[in-house]
């Protein structure tokens, strides 16, 4: 299970989430698994998406990746960007490894600001009251794809 971080991470600009990141990608959704409880104390839910890959910026994800969140029933961290998530969408995904668990086949989102979604005019983020992702809300995927590749 992926240790959601990405509550308490904000990133300042573009460069600072791509170069944070150890996988960025385009893809389309093929998969979401709803949230289902785990654990006994806490207690986390944890939800599941599967993106086939069309485009890689960084990493060496082929095919298909995979990313999870969780949050606390508690209500300590707060349900993220995953639940605008469908099957269909197809986006830009902004991906760190699964240290918690030593496996690199599982991610989880950077942020609470790493998921943008096409929506053929524009992309949308998680939370537009977000000064980056307001930012990012304003390009469209194809604008996204050039000022990732010119992060060096």
């Amino acid at each position: 299970m992926f240790t959601d971080g990405a509550a308490l991470r904000r990133f300042a600009s573009l460069e600072e989430m791509t170069r944070f990141s150890d996988a960025v990608v385009i893809g389309r959704v093929v998969s979401v698994t709803p949230w289902r409880r785990t654990g006994e104390h806490p207690v986390y839910e944890v939800a599941r998406v599967t993106v086939e890959v069309e485009k890689v910026f960084r990493g060496s994800q082929l095919g298909t990746v995979e990313f999870e969140q969780t949050h606390t029933i508690d209500g300590l961290t707060p349900r993220g960007p995953i639940d605008q998530v469908q099957i269909g969408d197809r986006g830009v995904f902004f991906l760190v490894d699964d240290v918690d668990r030593g496996d690199r086949s599982m991610h989880g989102l950077a942020s609470y600001q790493a998921l943008y979604l096409d929506t053929g005019d524009a992309l949308r983020g998680s939370d537009s009251r977000d000064p980056l992702v307001a930012q990012l809300n304003t390009l469209s995927l194809d604008e996204l794809a050039t000022r990732i590749e010119n992060v060096d």
